[in-house]
């Protein structure tokens, strides 16, 4: 006896749950093959705080910056990787993390879209294949999901009073990570465009949009945004919390020698995004004049269309404000599509059965090539496969390990390889790690910049020898390029095929008496003061 057709199997629906699988096991492919040097630090945080109990208020990890204040803007996501690492291993990290962006992207489509399509799920997919090179078992990867929600409510506000929950929503948010301050932008962004549109209501009829907020509404909304400003106050920093992260903004010589914090249109160039932008601008801007987009989500496509174009870590950010659009422009294509005579042909029985075969078929296929390229791993930390393709110095450090008698031991170290060190050598300190990227200061500037001083002016060895340095170890590849235009493409080279800049630092060393190498090979060098 045939079935009724609702107890029928949906084939869309077994193509867009595939898609979904595959879109996950994408995600835990490329996290799995990448690794977070800031890792190190938010783990050693984390389990000192629930070894000892206590909260540390300054630096115990550098001896640039030993006993000065370090406000740690992601404290409570460090509390909560910690235990889960400890216990349940980095795999259930690298598995949590990789439904962050999965599960954000899907929220951001379900905004405008009452129900997730097999065309949405493709659409998921590609935003992911076009971001991978931001995927990683890091905090930020929160701040996709919190902004989906936080976007979801600010597009159904007046109808739903859901400002009640803003602040305990902004004061778990500021526990986990940093990018709450994010939250407020978002919110401004919609006071500023509900506030334009009553300005055209008034003075430019033809750019009104109805059913946006009143002076009422946008009034609630203030009173509701500066109580969610005093929740994210109840931290072990109090308003210092503000100052630290509101520092991002004016300190700018990190923006300029840390890869993620680079331009777009800075090597290496991560093409896709850049691409999708430049694609749906016109199409944001004509649906604006047809009066198909509202002022509030024109500024929100805008602010996140400049953020991604100016920096490179923003750009899952703008593929989630473009998800709900890419997948609606799909929506109405295809409908249009089947409506004509050419595509009521192509949609014969036969024809779609061959095609929906053929896609179920590639994309179980994917899921099996993907899922082999997933690198589970028993110990992260001395997994050599992953070492090696993060480039850290993990033979080095274990020579490191044996060489050291006296604790703590100095060390002057790459930049980049800060948080891994202090998680490798707990006992030890390093001169800089990721925590002092931006707000740290030495001699009046910043410490990144002094520590870029120290590299290439002549007189870096004999700073490194004043503050009693035992151990150098540098890369003999500089992670992050030299700032340049888009025409620095052709010249632009990966670190496993290229060879570092000429450092006057790493000379000095090798003509100085007073230091001698004792570990060399494709990824660092190691001296020890004589």
């Amino acid at each position: 006896m045939a079935l009724p057709a609702k107890q029928r199997l949906n084939i869309n629906n077994i193509i867009k749950y595939l898609l979904i699988i595959l879109a996950y096991i994408f995600i835990v492919a490329i996290i799995s093959n990448n690794f977070d040097f800031d890792l190190g630090w938010h783990l050693r945080f984390g389990k000192e705080f629930w070894a000892s109990g206590k909260f540390s208020y300054v630096d115990t990890y550098t001896y640039s910056h030993y006993g000065e204040l370090w406000v740690n803007h992601e404290w409570g996501g460090d509390l909560t990787v910690w235990p889960i690492y400890r216990y349940l291993g980095y795999n259930t990290l690298l598995l949590l993390f990789s439904l962050l962006p999965l599960g954000a992207l899907i929220g951001a489509i379900k905004i405008f879209n009452r129900r997730l399509t097999a065309q949405g799920a493709a659409v998921t997919l590609f935003l992911l294949w076009s971001a991978q090179h931001v995927l990683i078992v890091r905090l930020h990867m929160f701040t996709p999901l919190f902004l989906v929600l936080l976007w979801h409510w600010l597009e159904r506000f007046p109808n739903q009073k859901n400002y009640y929950w803003w602040p305990a929503f902004f004061w778990l948010w500021s526990f986990l990570h940093g990018s709450w301050i994010l939250g407020f932008i978002v919110i401004g962004v919609y006071l500023g465009g509900n506030i334009i549109n009553l300005l055209c209501e008034k003075y430019y009829r033809r750019y009104y949009r109805p059913n946006q907020w009143s002076l009422k509404e946008i009034k609630n909304v203030l009173i509701w945004t500066f109580i969610s400003i005093l929740a994210t106050c109840l931290n072990p920093y109090g308003t210092g919390l503000w100052n630290e992260v509101l520092s991002y903004f004016t300190n700018n010589y990190y923006k300029l020698h840390t890869l993620e914090w680079l331009p777009s249109y800075y090597p290496p160039i991560y093409w896709l995004p850049l691409v999708i932008a430049f694609v749906t601008l016109p199409i944001v801007l004509f649906l604006f004049k047809k009066q198909k987009i509202t002022w509030p989500q024109l500024l929100l496509y805008l602010a996140f269309w400049w953020a991604a174009w100016k920096y490179k870590r923003n750009s899952l950010l703008f593929l989630l404000i473009c998800a709900p659009l890419i997948t609606a422009l799909i929506e109405h294509a295809k409908d249009y599509f089947i409506r004509n005579e050419i595509g009521r042909l192509i949609m014969d029985k036969t024809i779609k059965t061959v095609s929906v075969i053929f896609a179920s078929t590639t994309t179980v296929l994917l899921i099996i090539y993907y899922s082999i390229n997933i690198n589970f791993t028993g110990n992260v930390w001395n997994d050599q496969k992953i070492m090696d393709q993060a480039h850290l110095p993990l033979s080095a450090v274990k020579l490191l390990n044996q060489k050291i008698t006296t604790h703590p031991a100095r060390l002057f170290n790459d930049f980049a390889w800060g948080g891994f060190l202090n998680w490798q050598l707990p006992q030890d300190l390093v001169w800089l790690d990721g925590r002092g990227t931006a707000t740290w200061k030495k001699d009046g500037i910043s410490l990144l910049e002094f520590y870029q001083n120290i590299n290439f002016q002549p007189n870096g060895l004999k700073i490194i020898e004043k503050e009693a340095a035992q151990f150098i170890l540098l890369a003999k590849f500089i992670g992050t390029p030299a700032p340049e235009k888009i025409n620095g493409l052709i010249n632009y080279q990966s670190p496993k095929n290229s060879s570092a800049r000429t450092r006057p630092l790493v000379e000095a060393i090798k003509n100085s008496p007073a230091w001698r190498l004792i570990y060399e090979d494709e990824i660092s060098w190691l001296w020890e003061k004589k």
